[in-house]
């Protein structure tokens, strides 16, 4: 029999780890390292040799985009052994999406990369991170997941990361990808993919530009806060319009026009979560094309921003960095 393979599990914090203070009062916070986590998973021996690198214990939104960037070079570092046959990352649900997709960015070669977590924390007899934590390791663990990108397997569904989103605050099936729907399954330890992701850019090297903004649209928004970003020097920024393509009023079309001017790339997204940006029917949409705005496609906002603060971190030249979109969100 060959021997079963390895798989490094990344523990960074969040729900998952997380335990009920004894005041119940107080709420839970991250408190269990890796190997407390596997060891109330026996079963996990049966699918892979585990080797655990405890990277953090915060809950997810204390990650900074710098710790981040930290983990994609030591996930990088670590595929690159040749004894490594992939790697898990056990995350809080708060920002799981917005990891992966960084990640996906970043991480290279085509060994598989899977990150997971869980809805209720390790006190509750509910707590999915067993089931969610055997799953990953399945996948990460199959050959059948080789050359599709950094996966985030939730629920007994693996989905691609630039697709998924959190759309359920408490639900175990909080995790879904509109529009396009999960790349597979985990079915009683059986990975099985019905699809692939075609829509990847990978970079070569973990950096991001930081200064980077979004603006979140809304009905009577005035365009001070993108002034107020101009002003402070932002080196690009997302806007997230209204729904359908992601109309913005008229008011901020001055704005846009100069930061396109002072050489500062203006992406626009959709708020809707199905569907895409599309410089086209209405005037408006026409002549936001024929300024020079990049269409962020059928991304959501939060990653756009991701994704421009990579491109400008790699380049500078605001065609190249619409082609980079145009790759990952056509």
């Amino acid at each position: 029999m060959s021997p079963r393979p390895l798989i490094v599990l990344f523990a960074t914090g969040g729900t998952i780890s997380s335990l009920t203070s004894q005041d119940a009062a107080q709420g839970y916070a991250p408190a269990l390292a890796g190997e407390d986590l596997l060891s109330r998973i026996p079963g996990h021996a049966d699918i892979a040799r585990v080797e655990v690198t405890d990277f953090s214990r915060v809950v997810s939104q204390d990650l900074t985009l710098d710790m981040v960037i930290g983990l994609c070079r030591q996930v990088n570092r670590t595929l690159s052994r040749p004894d490594v046959a992939g790697v898990v990352i056990t995350h809080g649900t708060g920002t799981l999406e917005d990891t992966c997709f960084l990640a996906d960015l970043f991480v290279r070669g085509d060994k598989p990369v899977v990150g997971t977590g869980a809805m209720f924390n390790a006190s509750w007899p509910e707590w999915d991170g067993r089931r969610n934590i055997l799953d990953a390791l399945a996948a990460a663990a199959s050959p059948e997941s080789r050359g599709k990108g950094v996966l985030v397997c939730m629920n007994g569904e693996v989905h691609a990361a630039r697709d998924v989103v959190k759309m359920h605050a408490s639900s175990p099936a909080a995790f879904v990808s509109p529009g396009t729907g999960p790349l597979g399954c985990v079915d009683d330890g059986r990975v099985i993919y019905y699809r692939a992701p075609t829509r990847r850019h990978t970079f070569p090297s973990e950096a991001i530009e930081p200064e980077v903004e979004l603006i979140k649209v809304a009905q009577g928004s005035s365009d001070r806060l993108f002034r107020a970003a101009l002003h402070l020097g932002v080196r690009g920024v997302v806007i997230e319009g209204l729904g359908g393509r992601g109309t913005i009023p008229g008011w901020f079309f001055p704005a846009i026009r100069e930061a396109l001017t002072q050489g500062v790339p203006v992406v626009l997204c959709t708020r809707s979560p199905v569907g895409r940006v599309a410089f086209t029917v209405s005037a408006s949409m026409v002549e936001l094309g024929e300024m020079g705005v990049i269409p962020g496609g059928d991304l959501p906002a939060h990653k756009a921003r991701l994704l421009l603060m990579a491109a400008l971190a790699h380049t500078r030249k605001v065609e190249a960095i619409r082609s980079i979109f145009a790759t990952v969100a056509p």
